[in-house]
């Protein structure tokens, strides 16, 4: 049971993501993840690009590249994006 511990909310994944990938990777990479945090009706879709430009991207390594698409995968599933239709 996990007593006296604050609740782990979208917002929360969201800015440990941030935090995270600050100054790591290719240029825009953060602004997705900012993008995601300030524009909620669009987050699914901000996550998903931050996804594929990690995949594409360089300057990441695999480890932290798989971390950071778990991360953002993970915060998906908390908001509910893979339960969304597809457009």
């Amino acid at each position: 049971m996990r007593t006296g511990l604050a609740p782990v909310t979208p917002a929360a994944l969201l800015a440990g993501l941030l935090k995270e990938v600050t100054g790591v990777g290719p240029e825009g990479l953060s602004d997705k993840v900012e993008a995601a945090q300030y524009h909620t009706e669009a987050t699914c879709l901000h996550l998903t690009a931050f996804v594929n430009q990690v995949h594409n991207g360089k300057g990441i390594g695999a480890q932290l590249s798989a971390k950071l698409i778990a991360d953002a995968e993970g915060i998906e599933t908390v908001i509910g994006c893979n339960s969304l239709p597809p457009r």
